[in-house]
């Protein structure tokens, strides 16, 4: 098992591995998939993006809910 924290870590790592490589791997993406690099690059940063968005996303959905105490419901 690995801890969230970890992931979350992990997955932040990757997402500026990508940042940090962007013009590598768009000059990839569009020799190998025939895109205008401009497109490539895009795609590069919106996946990047997209992976720090989700963690939020997650992070936000894990936390723990504080429940009123009457009636147990969520506040």
């Amino acid at each position: 098992d690995v801890p969230l924290e970890t992931r979350s870590e992990l997955i932040a790592a990757a997402g500026e591995a990508l940042l940090a490589r962007a013009e590598e791997l768009a000059d990839l993406v569009s020799r190998e998939m025939g895109k205008p690099r401009a497109d490539a690059l895009r795609e590069v940063h919106g996946r990047a993006r997209g992976m720090r968005g989700e963690l939020d996303e997650i992070r936000r959905a894990l936390e723990p809910e504080r429940l009123a105490p009457e009636t147990g419901e969520a506040w």
